[in-house]
């Protein structure tokens, strides 16, 4: 029962990070819906370009 648990956290140490920060839930909690739909690209693919960056170099380093 220890092996399943071990593996887990170091095969996905992203998921724990994602709910952590602050962004994900706050966008959610906002009352703006149509904030959203008026500009989801731009700020989404801004925040997605950094994110990605990141984990890939992390993925390649080792």
């Amino acid at each position: 029962m220890s092996l399943p648990s071990h593996p887990l956290r170091l095969s996905a140490p992203l998921p724990p990070r994602r709910r952590s920060l602050p962004w994900p839930p706050k966008r959610l909690s906002s009352p703006a819906p149509p904030s959203k739909k008026s500009a989801p690209l731009p700020p989404l693919t801004t925040s997605f370009s950094a994110p990605p960056t990141t984990t890939f170099s992390l993925a390649a380093t080792p």
